[in-house]
């Protein structure tokens, strides 16, 4: 047989993942329904009580008054119009410019901001930095998903609510394989769409949330087949009653040109040394802060009983300067802090 045939053999027989409800988002024309401030409902795909009941799992403050909202992937925009009624001021975004989102948004009367572009261009719009995220249903959307994930990331001040497909509903994390994996879908196989791209697994969702800047993926559940997680930019607050020394920080470093200089864009890892007497630390028992935000070790070695070295990835959004590293235990406060620069000429 030959090879092309076999080839297109093998994918049309690949199973379909997800389900398929094209033919009825185009006999309602929308996805999210809507409450009027008339008390009439726009019928959508997803219905009110599901929505209310997906953002009631988020445990998001009842008031949000004072705080900036980012809704990415905002379709009809229910999430941007709930967010406001809570208080934040909001922002969301498409990859376009849908009049569904505009229809609700001059029925309401709302102050939400609307901006069409990819996730990959927002750091780029000048909008700030916000206090909540919302990438719900995107991530699975997009050719490149840990470049989106930085991308919101640098967006976020403090936490990222992430709902995205995944193939292990139900699944213990006892069941999963040691090394976290994904499906990618080269044609139509999830939900008979040409831009579904990747199925993570929980495991694996989780890995990419945390490589790509964030160091507390918080898995709330998993939900016809859609893991929801919160994600946060920053460790736990320090103990009250620490245990053990601060860790004394002794040289952090370029990991591959050995000086404290580097630059945003490029893949390089952050290589710091610090001494503790804390027996038997491990990896994730380090928490690294680099210019206020929280870093994730990547790897950690012990030089002699006290002396330790690690790595770490810069934090997304980082401006150009100077920005202090300081590094702590999970047993211990942030100790004594020594600066590198980012974006500055040596």
């Amino acid at each position: 047989m030959p090879d092309g045939l076999s080839g297109q053999l093998h994918r049309e027989a690949l199973p379909a993942r997800g389900a398929d409800f094209s033919r009825e988002l185009a006999a309602l024309g929308w996805y999210h329904s809507m409450e009027l401030p008339t008390g009439e409902i726009i019928k959508g795909y997803n219905p009110i009580s599901e929505l209310k009941q997906r953002y009631e799992g988020f445990n998001l403050p009842k008031d949000l008054s004072g705080k900036r909202a980012l809704d990415i992937g905002a379709w009809d925009g229910w999430f941007s119009f709930e967010l406001e009624e809570h208080g934040a001021e909001v922002v969301a975004t498409d990859v376009v410019d849908l009049e569904t989102f505009r229809h609700a948004h001059r029925l309401k009367g709302s102050k939400v901001r609307y901006e069409t572009a990819t996730v990959y261009d927002l750091p780029k719009l000048g909008l700030g930095t916000f206090d909540v995220v919302l990438f719900l249903g995107v991530l699975y959307h997009v050719r490149h998903p840990l470049l989106a994930l930085e991308a919101v990331c640098a967006m976020c001040r403090d936490m990222v609510l992430i709902d995205s497909f995944v193939v292990d509903p139900g699944e213990s994390r006892l069941s999963q394989p040691l090394i976290p994996s994904m499906e990618f879908y080269e044609l139509d196989e999830l939900g008979n769409q040409l831009d579904n791209w990747y199925g993570p697994s929980t495991e694996c969702l989780q890995a990419m949330i945390r490589s790509s800047g964030f160091v507390r993926p918080q898995l709330l559940g998993v939900r016809y087949q859609h893991a929801q997680v919160i994600a946060f930019r920053h460790w736990e607050p320090e103990p009250e009653h620490p245990i053990c020394v601060e860790p004394r920080l002794l040289s952090v470093l370029h990991y591959r040109n050995g000086t404290v200089y580097f630059k945003t864009g490029v893949e390089d890892y952050v290589s710091f040394r610090f001494k503790t007497p804390e027996p038997d630390i491990g990896r994730e028992d380090v928490c690294v802060e680099i210019g206020g935000y929280a870093a994730y070790t990547l790897k950690l070695v012990r030089e002699d009983s006290e002396t330790l070295q690690g790595c770490c990835f810069l934090p997304p959004g980082l401006e150009a300067g100077w920005h202090p590293v300081r590094v702590r235990t999970r047993a211990s406060l942030f100790g004594n802090s020594i600066s590198i620069a980012l974006d500055v000429s040596a």
